[in-house]
C-alpha cells in the first residue's frame, strides 16, 4: 500500500504525472494509476487504497472540481486529517475544502513557482510523520466505511419549507432598488449589548435593532446585512472577519441603557476597509421611547453615509401606519423576540398569546396580525395542529385587510399559501414582497419552495441562489440552497452549502443535523453520525434523533433504532414521518408485541399525514407516506389509489419514488419496485443509499437490483 493517494482527473493524467514523479523521487511511495486489474472492482480498489494511505493530495482543476468522486476522496481525507490539496487551475474550490489552503501550481509543469512547491512538499512530509503511528487504523475504517442505505434522513426545515421552489422574476422589476453588488452602503447592524446586563436593558436593546433593521430595510441605496445573520457571528471575531462573513463595509455596533428619564443608546459606526470610526455617539433624551430613539439613529445613520435622510420618508410612513398604541407596540416587540429565538413550540404559545394581546390593544395593528400568522404557521409545523393552521389563515386575512403594502404581511401570507399547496398564490406574494424589499431572502427562497414544488428545478436553484447572493452571510439561505441540492440528486454540492452553515452558524443544530443528512446521502456513514452527534450536543431536538435511530437501522441496530425513533415522536408526536420510521423499525425487532406496535404506529403515521392533507391535498410524500403505511396493514386497494395519486403530483420527487418502492415490495410486486428505483437512480439518487437497506432485502437476489448504480469514471 502507497503512503500517498493521489486524488485527480483523468482529464489532467498529463500534467499529474510530472508531480507523482516528483513525489517518488522524495523516497515516497504514490497510488495513482487508476487502471484495475480484470475481475476487480473499481470500488473496492478506491476504498481499499485511500483506507491505506497516510496523505490525500486532491489535485483541485477545472476537470476535477466537479467531479463527484474527486470530492468525495476529498471529504474522506479531511475527515481523517490527512488532506493536502494543490490547485493546478484557477477556480473555485468547493466551499467545504476552502478552509485547508492549497498550493499554487497554476503553471505547472511548464512553470514551477518554488516556493509554492516547497510548501506542497513540506505540508506532505508533515502529514506523513503525523500519520505515522496510527497503528490498526486503516482496519477500523475499512470496517466503518461501509455503503449504508437509507430511509433519507430528515432535514430541519427553515420557517418556509425547505425542500422545494421560478419563472418569471418579478422581483427583478424594482428598477429603483440597485443590485448588491453596485451598493457602496452596506451595513450589518451587530447585535446591541445591554449596558448593565439587565433582562429588561437586553429586550430593549435587541428590540432597538430589529426596529432600525426594519425600518433601514425601506432606503433606496442601502443594503442590509439579515438581522439574524448578524446576530449569530461568534463572539472573538475581529471587525475585519465579521465584514468578510457577512460581507459588508460598515458595521453599526454599542448599547443600550435603560435610565429613569428614557433609553439612551451608545453607538459607533466603523468603516471597515479602512478601520475608520465615521462616528461614536450616544443618543437618546428624556422620554425617549424605542421609535424615537431609532428614527434618530436612523437619521444619524443616513447623513453618515452620505445618503438622502429624504429616502426615510416613505419607511417612516409606512412604520406610522403600524399603531400608535405603546402598549400594542411593546407586546409585538415582546412577541417578535421570542419569535427570534427558535421554533420550539413553548416560545411560538408565549408569542402567539402576546400578539392575540396586541391586536386587543389595537385592532387596527396589521403587523401585529402578520406576527401572528407566522407564529400560528410555526406551531402548525411543530405539531401539525390543524387548528393552528386555521388561526394562521385568520391573523393573515386580517394583515392583509389592514396593512398590505408592507413586506412582512407579504412574507407571511405567501407562505401561508406555501404551506397549503397554493404555490402560484404563494409566488405571487413573495414577488410582491421583493417588489417592497428587493433583498428579503426568506421571499427568494419562498419563490424557490413554489417553484421546485412545481417541477422547474432549474428556476427554483436560480432563486435560492439569489437568496444566497443578496444575505450571503444569512445562514438559512445557505440551508436552504442546501435542501434544495440534496432534494435534487447533488448531495455533493449539499455537503458544501451545509458546511457554510455550520460556520456562519456553530451554535444552531440545523446545520450539523442536515449536514449529517448529506453525508449519508454519499455514504459517509462515519461523517453523519459525527454531525448527528454535534447536533444532538447542541439541542436534541425530533430531526436529529429520528437520523440517529436511522443510522442505527441500517446498522441493523433494531432496538437501538426503536428507542431513538421513540424520542423523536415524544419530542414531535405529530411528525408522521417520525411514525412512519418507528413503525418500519419494530417490524425487525424480533419480540412477540413488535409486530401489533408496528402496526399502531403505521396507523397514527396514516392519522397524521391525513391531517397535514386536509391543510396540503397536492403534499406527495404524505400521501406516498400513507400509501406505503396501508400496504403493510395488507389494505392493497387503498395503497394503489394513494400510489396513483402520489405519481400523478410528484412523479419524479426521490422521497416519494422511495416510499412507492417500499409500497410496491409490501405488495409482492419487485417489478414495480425495482421500476421505481431504476427512475429514482436515473433522478441523482446515488446507489450507496440503496445498499444493504434493511427494507430492500426481499430485492438482494434480483439482478436487476445488482445492477443498479452510476458508470464508474472520476
Amino acid at each position: 500500500m502507497a503512503d500517498i493517494f493521489v486524488s485527480y482527473s483523468r482529464q489532467d493524467r498529463k500534467r499529474v504525472a510530472p508531480l507523482v514523479d516528483l513525489l517518488t523521487a522524495q523516497g515516497w511511495s504514490v497510488w495513482w494509476d487508476r487502471e484495475i486489474n480484470p475481475g476487480e472492482r473499481f470500488e473496492e480498489l478506491i476504498d481499499r487504497e485511500i483506507t491505506a494511505a497516510r496523505v490525500v493530495l486532491v489535485v483541485w482543476s477545472r476537470h476535477s472540481i466537479p467531479s463527484r468522486w474527486v470530492r468525495n476522496e476529498a471529504l474522506e481525507a479531511m475527515d481523517r486529517d490527512i488532506l493536502v490539496p494543490v490547485r493546478l487551475d484557477e477556480g473555485k474550490v468547493p466551499v467545504a475544502f476552502r478552509q485547508s489552503q492549497a498550493a499554487d501550481l497554476t503553471r505547472w509543469p511548464s512553470r514551477v513557482d518554488e516556493a509554492e512547491l516547497e510548501h506542497l512538499l513540506s505540508a506532505i512530509s508533515e502529514k506523513l510523520r503525523s500519520n505515522y503511528s496510527l497503528g490498526n487504523l486503516g482496519d477500523l475504517l475499512s470496517n466503518g466505511r461501509r455503503s449504508w442505505a437509507f430511509r433519507r434522513p430528515m432535514l430541519a426545515a427553515t420557517a418556509a419549507a425547505i425542500l422545494a421552489g421560478l419563472a418569471v422574476l418579478l422581483w427583478w422589476a424594482a428598477p429603483s432598488r440597485p443590485a448588491p453588488a453596485d451598493l457602496a452602503s452596506s451595513i450589518a447592524i451587530l447585535r446591541l449589548q445591554p449596558a448593565t446586563g439587565s433582562a429588561t436593558e437586553a429586550f430593549f436593546a435587541d428590540s432597538l435593532a430589529e426596529e432600525l433593521s426594519g425600518l433601514l430595510a425601506g432606503v433606496d441605496g442601502l443594503q442590509l446585512s439579515n438581522r439574524l445573520a448578524a446576530w449569530e457571528i461568534p463572539a472573538g471575531l475581529e471587525p475585519d472577519a465579521i465584514a468578510e462573513r457577512l460581507r459588508v463595509n460598515y458595521l453599526l455596533e454599542g448599547e443600550v441603557q435603560q435610565q429613569a428619564a428614557g433609553m439612551q443608546a451608545r453607538l459607533s459606526l466603523l468603516r471597515v476597509p479602512d478601520e475608520t470610526v465615521v462616528f461614536s455617539a450616544s443618543y437618546g433624551s428624556a422620554g425617549a421611547d424605542i421609535r424615537s430613539l431609532r428614527n434618530e439613529i436612523a437619521l444619524a445613520l443616513l447623513d453618515a453615509l452620505g445618503l438622502e435622510p429624504a429616502r426615510l420618508s416613505g419607511a417612516f410612513a409606512e412604520q406610522l401606519r403600524t399603531t400608535s398604541n405603546a402598549a400594542a407596540y411593546e407586546l409585538y416587540l415582546r412577541a417578535k423576540d421570542l419569535l427570534r429565538r427558535s421554533g420550539e413550540s413553548a416560545n411560538l404559545e408565549r408569542a402567539r398569546d402576546l400578539l392575540i394581546q396586541a391586536s386587543q390593544q389595537d385592532p387596527s395593528f396589521g403587523l401585529a396580525y402578520a406576527a401572528m400568522c407566522r407564529a400560528n404557521l410555526g406551531l402548525y409545523r411543530v405539531s401539525g395542529d390543524t387548528g393552528s393552521f386555521q388561526e394562521a389563515e385568520r391573523a393573515c386575512h386580517r394583515a392583509m385587510t389592514l396593512n398590505q403594502r408592507n413586506a412582512e404581511v407579504y412574507l407571511a401570507v405567501g407562505q401561508l399559501y406555501e404551506a397549503s399547496g397554493q404555490h402560484t398564490r404563494a409566488r405571487s406574494e413573495f414577488e410582491q414582497a421583493l417588489l417592497v424589499d428587493p433583498f428579503l431572502a426568506e421571499a427568494l427562497v419562498g419563490i424557490g419552495t413554489a417553484r421546485l414544488t412545481q417541477g422547474d428545478a432549474e428556476a427554483a436553484e436560480i432563486a435560492y441562489r439569489r437568496g444566497v447572493d443578496v444575505q450571503p452571510g444569512y445562514w438559512r439561505t445557505h440551508n436552504d440552497l442546501g435542501g434544495f441540492l440534496l432534494q435534487t440528486g447533488r448531495p455533493y454540492e449539499a455537503i458544501e452549502a451545509f458546511t457554510r452553515v455550520t460556520y456562519l452558524a456553530p451554535n444552531n443544530p440545523w446545520g450539523f443535523s442536515n449536514l449529517g443528512a448529506a453525508r449519508f446521502g454519499v455514504g459517509d456513514f462515519e461523517g453523519a453520525i459525527r454531525e448527528w452527534q454535534r447536533a444532538l450536543e447542541i439541542d436534541s431536538e425530533s430531526g436529529a434523533l429520528s437520523n440517529m435511530g436511522t443510522a442505527y437501522f441500517f446498522m441493523r441496530d433494531f432496538e437501538a433504532a426503536v428507542d431513538m425513533y421513540r424520542k423523536a415522536v415524544a419530542r414531535a408526536p405529530l411528525d408522521f414521518r417520525l411514525w412512519l420510521n418507528l413503525g418500519d423499525a419494530l417490524r425487525f425487532v424480533d419480540e412477540p408485541a413488535s409486530d401489533m406496535d408496528a402496526q399502531a404506529a403505521y396507523r397514527r403515521a396514516i392519522d397524521l399525514a391525513e391531517r397535514e392533507r386536509v391543510v396540503n391535498p397536492s403534499e406527495a410524500v404524505a400521501v406516498s407516506a400513507q400509501a406505503m403505511a396501508f400496504a403493510f396493514l395488507g389494505q392493497v386497494e387503498r395503497a394503489e389509489t394513494l400510489m396513483a395519486r402520489a405519481l400523478e403530483i410528484a412523479d419524479s420527487d426521490l422521497d416519494v419514488l422511495y416510499y412507492l418502492a417500499l409500497t410496491n415490495i409490501s405488495l409482492g410486486r419487485p417489478d414495480r419496485a425495482l421500476d421505481g428505483i431504476s427512475r429514482a437512480v436515473a433522478l441523482g439518487y446515488e446507489k450507496v443509499l440503496l445498499d444493504n437497506a434493511p427494507m430492500f432485502d426481499p430485492l438482494r437476489d434480483d439482478p436487476r437490483f445488482q445492477q443498479l448504480g452510476f458508470p464508474v469514471g472520476s
